[in-house]
């Protein structure tokens, strides 16, 4: 089930998350990331006009994935940065 992502999620999230910063360098990111800075940043972006969405197989948050504005400045305003990210074991 694809749905929208909550707050309660973060710890899911943080988990598959910070698989990638340990194994990859893909979220150019050196330190892991705790339950509640991926609580914050959840929170931060789930009242924008862009999506944050949660892959739920089983009850299990398996895979998430979000878009964000990708540069402030006007002449960018339709552009965006998506990111997709799944479980190790789902990959």
């Amino acid at each position: 089930m694809i749905r929208k992502v909550t707050a309660a999620d973060a710890d899911a999230i943080a988990t598959i998350y910070n698989h990638y910063i340990v194994h990859s360098t893909c979220t150019f990111e050196e330190e892991l990331v705790s339950v509640q800075q991926m609580t914050e940043r959840i929170e931060t972006l789930i009242d924008s006009k862009m999506p944050w969405l949660v892959y739920e197989h089983q009850g299990q948050v398996i895979g998430y994935c979000y878009a964000k504005q990708w540069n402030a400045r006007s002449a960018y305003r339709f552009t965006a940065e998506s990111s997709v990210y799944l479980s190790p074991e789902c990959r």
